[in-house]
């Protein structure tokens, strides 16, 4: 493969390092302007030292106006770029260089975040289990875990209790039955729409 003069006068061979030096540079104010819908980047001779000087970065062109009338097969796509964008072994699998942990991935999962089937509601952020771009969520599992690791979930999709906490709350509820008519007692109010709490 052919070296690629640097600005600076230094010979550049292309490798992931080198690529991923010029990405983690690129402008901040010229990632913070890009359109998501139509725009691409390009770091050219960006100035750091080691950075490949031809670099082109592909965008996922996601049209608002273009999007699946098929939840599933909108919802697998979002799935699938932001497992792409997160996850740098997937995207070295195929010889691409990741994005990961960078300002222009951080952008386009935002950007992720936006998307609707409706035209107005954000499939993001339905659901608990919806994880957010630094791997938390805004309303952690306590005792549980959520299923699946992957945000754009349905609104109904809940933690779910690790085996260990189910055990205990049946192992109280048990020796405690006082507990166990409190409970169900609360939940005909809450039924019945009275939502006294005393």
């Amino acid at each position: 493969m052919a070296l690629v003069q640097h600005i600076d006068g230094s010979f550049i061979a292309w490798s992931p390092a080198s690529v991923r030096a010029a990405i983690s540079n690129i402008d901040a104010n010229k990632i913070q302007s890009l359109n998501m819908s139509t725009g691409s980047v390009e770091a050219f001779d960006i100035p750091t030292a080691g950075a490949y000087p031809i670099t082109m970065v592909s965008n996922f062109i996601i049209n608002p106006q273009h999007i699946s009338s098929e939840p599933h097969v909108t919802i697998g796509t979002l799935k699938f770029l932001w497992m792409f964008l997160q996850n740098p072994k997937y995207a070295q699998l195929y010889n691409f260089s990741s994005l990961y942990n960078t300002t222009l991935a951080a952008k386009k999962l935002s950007y992720l975040q936006t998307i609707s089937l409706d035209g107005t509601t954000p499939i993001y952020g339905q659901s608990v289990c919806d994880v957010q771009i630094d791997g938390t969520y805004k309303i952690p599992c306590v005792h549980g875990t959520c299923k699946d690791l992957l945000p754009f979930q349905n609104a109904a999709v809940q933690c779910q209790c690790d085996t260990d906490t189910k055990t205990s709350i049946k192992a109280i509820a048990a020796k405690n039955p006082d507990i166990h008519a409190w409970s169900a007692t609360a939940a005909r109010f809450v039924l019945f729409g009275f939502g006294i709490w005393f």
